[in-house]
């Protein structure tokens, strides 16, 4: 975040409250919007995979019972 576009943002940098809220606010949506493309693009394809994959197999429906008179 410092390299791209807040020089200022580093140990004793950021001199009001102001700012500093701003870029922590700033940084922590792009935080979020990375984990939602993380979860989304990697993590659950890859879930969803193994699952297919090492999975139980489905076993079939039990048969209904005749009713008795």
């Amino acid at each position: 975040m410092q390299r791209f576009f807040a020089e200022d943002f580093k140990y004793a940098g950021i001199t009001t409250l102001e700012r500093f809220f701003e870029l922590n606010l700033i940084m922590i949506g792009i935080t979020a919007v990375l984990a939602l493309l993380s979860w989304h693009l990697i993590e659950r394809p890859a879930l969803h995979a193994v699952r297919r994959r090492f999975g139980k197999p489905k076993t079939a429906a039990p048969a209904p019972v005749a009713e008795l008179r």
